[in-house]
This record gives structure tokens, C-alpha cells and sequence, in this order.
């Protein structure tokens, strides 16, 4: 196998693991801003940084438009794959704008000197292409981007406190089994108020009998 067929193995398994959709990707940004990555084995976070690298450059999703690299920014895949600390800024980002937009419903992106290049591809459509310099300004617009599509359907499951993508309408809890954790726990409250009211009260003639 030739290194670009090794190249391309890769660049389908890392965009698998992101996903073929935007809702996957989102899913994807929000499983992402929730890992410890200190307890990542060193292939696991290379995994993540391989992720984060595509995701960057615009291949996550269908329909995700793909971004045009600066002077600066690294030009191959691979090529100063991001590190912990720059980790560790992304988590802080969506974090940051996912709370505001649960809190507020709205949220504000910034891209300093923010620029777009708009390009004809064979006559046939026209494609938006964001120029970024570094990893945050295209993790950021991309952000805001599946933020603007999927945005209402985020949540913070009460039981968990985790952050989940609803796949249904009015759905509180991230999976079946916080929702039944949440089920049971109520239910048994419910049992001991019933039994407490159920209870006989005990009177001073029934102690002395």
C-alpha cells in the first residue's frame, strides 16, 4: 500500500469517527468538549487531535463547507497535530458557547480579521470558503456553523448534568438509562410519601397496650 492509499485509510476512519452529518458532528463537538482528556491514552488523543485536524478543515459532515489554510497554519494533515493545551482551549469554547446559548439562547462568535473567499467549481455551483490562520479561528466558525443548526436541539440531562444532542422533541435526559435512573428514584419517593401517609399514627392507649 502506497502512503497516499495509507493517507486516504486514514482520513476515512478519522472522518468516520466524527461522522457523515452535521447533527453527527455536532455530536461529535459535544462528546468532544466532555472528555478528560488527561486520562487519554497517547493513541486515544491522537485519535482526538486527528479528529480536531478534520474537523478543522472542513470534513466533517455533509455539507460542511471546507476551509482555505493561511500562511502559518500547518498545510498536511498530521503535520503539528494540536496539543493539550490547545485541547483544552477548544473544550473551553464550545462550553462557553453552548452554556451562553443554553442560558440565554444566544450566543456571539468573533473571528478577528475574518475573511471568506466565494469560488465556481466547474460551472456547475458555487462554494464559501472561510481563510483561517490558526486551529481555533476554523474550530470556532465551524462551531458556530453546527451551533446555528443544531443549536435547539442541545441539552444538559438532569441526571447526569452531561450535554447530549435530542434526537427527539421535549427530550430531558441523554440516554434510556439516565432516564430510568431518574424514574426509579422518583418512584421510590413516591412509595415512601405513600407509606407515610398510610402509616397509622401511634396513640398514647396503643403504646400502653
Amino acid at each position: 500500500m502506497s502512503w497516499i492509499e495509507e493517507w486516504v485509510k486514514e482520513y476515512d476512519k478519522t472522518r468516520d469517527r466524527i461522522g457523515k452529518t452535521t447533527a453527527d458532528a455536532m455530536n461529535w463537538v459535544l462528546r468532544l468538549a466532555q472528555t478528560p482528556i488527561e486520562t487519554l491514552s497517547t493513541g486515544d488523543f491522537a485519535n482526538l487531535a486527528a479528529e480536531i485536524d478534520l474537523f478543522v478543515r472542513g470534513g466533517a459532515g455533509k455539507g460542511h463547507p471546507f476551509a482555505v489554510v493561511e500562511q502559518g497554519y500547518p498545510k498536511a494533515m498530521g503535520q503539528h497535530a494540536p496539543d493539550k493545551q490547545l485541547v483544552k482551549e477548544l473544550q473551553n469554547i464550545v462550553l462557553e458557547r453552548v452554556n451562553e446559548l443554553l442560558a440565554d439562547t444566544s450566543t456571539g462568535f468573533s473571528f478577528g480579521k475574518f475573511r471568506l473567499v466565494v469560488a465556481s467549481v466547474r460551472s456547475m455551483r458555487s462554494l464559501m470558503f472561510p481563510l483561517i490562520e490558526t486551529r481555533q479561528e476554523g474550530f470556532t466558525y465551524y462551531l458556530a456553523h453546527l451551533l446555528g443548526e443544531h443549536g435547539y436541539k442541545i441539552g444538559k440531562c438532569p441526571e447526569c448534568q452531561g450535554l447530549f444532542l435530542a434526537i427527539r422533541l421535549h427530550q430531558r435526559f441523554c440516554s434510556p438509562r439516565c432516564r430510568s435512573r431518574a424514574g426509579t428514584r422518583e418512584f421510590r419517593k413516591a412509595e415512601r410519601r405513600v407509606a407515610k401517609i398510610q402509616k397509622p399514627a401511634r396513640t398514647k392507649h396503643s403504646v400502653n397496650r
